[in-house]
């Protein structure tokens, strides 16, 4: 009797052990861990590729999430658990853009507003936000030190870059600078390549592109005028640098 009761206990013990392995090696486990925090591009929208150079952008920090909808900026809360996301109170600008943009930019925000799973890569810095059904999805790469996100010119989508691996014409992405701005604040700028740069501002980040018009080192949003409202540009003048947000110009030092 005592030898049976000696190998029921023995079984038990392997079979919690073995349970124990398992649980600790779920991909769920695995792929919780990257963080969303952060500057990330979307790439995708319900499958499709994003239109060239819209650039779509999401800076998540905390429980608020900004960015750009290709014309219009939005800001919004956003709450996760280890795969559920919920997106709320989503607010936009109100500007008017080409009908392709806007078509774009409302499937954007359908999206945002319907995500309710959220899936994450094992072994890249992507992430997908699904709707309960799986009608729509976005996928967002992360933008960080070692994984630079640019826009590829092929087939309007994006795509991970090792800094690493790039040729020495373009070893300037690996670039980061710091200024300061009189009543905005600090903002960052950082090469995604050498003719584009992403600017991050105290509430959003935006992708400017170089403007070979332009004496020294200036850049503007592709999508806006000079005169509209929601243009952004930024002239990089070495230690000094002067920055147009929404018609209001800021003297920056380095």
């Amino acid at each position: 009797m005592m030898c049976k009761f000696w190998l029921l206990a023995v079984f038990a013990l392997c079979f919690s052990g073995c349970a124990t392995n398992f649980s600790s090696s779920s991909p769920k486990q695995e792929g919780s861990a990257l963080e969303l925090d952060g500057n990330w591009l979307i790439e995708n929208i319900n499958g499709a590729g994003v239109i060239d150079k819209s650039h779509l952008t999401a800076m998540i920090s905390g429980n608020t999430i900004s960015g750009r909808a290709g014309c219009n900026n939005f800001t919004g809360q956003i709450s996760r658990t280890i795969d559920k996301i919920s997106i709320r109170k989503l607010a936009l600008t109100r500007k008017m853009c080409s009908p392709a943009l806007m078509a774009q930019e409302q499937r954007l925000i359908g999206a945002l507003e319907s995500a309710n799973k959220l899936e994450i890569s094992k072994d890249k810095p992507w992430v997908w936000f699904l709707s309960k059904n799986q009608t729509t999805s976005l996928k967002l790469v992360k933008i960080n030190d070692g994984n630079i996100t640019k826009p590829a010119a092929s087939n309007n989508t994006l795509r991970a870059v090792d800094l690493n691996t790039k040729n020495k014409q373009d070893d300037k992405s690996s670039e980061h600078h710091v200024f300061h701005c009189a009543t905005l604040g600090r903002i960052e700028m950082r090469f995604l390549g050498p003719e584009t740069i992403l600017l991050t501002l105290p509430e959003e980040s935006v992708i400017l592109q170089r403007d070979r018009s332009a004496s020294g080192a200036r850049y503007k949003s592709e999508s806006n005028s000079e005169n509209d409202s929601e243009s952004f540009s930024f002239w990089n003048k070495g230690h000094e640098a002067t920055l147009l947000l929404k018609n209001t110009t800021y003297s920056c030092t380095h």
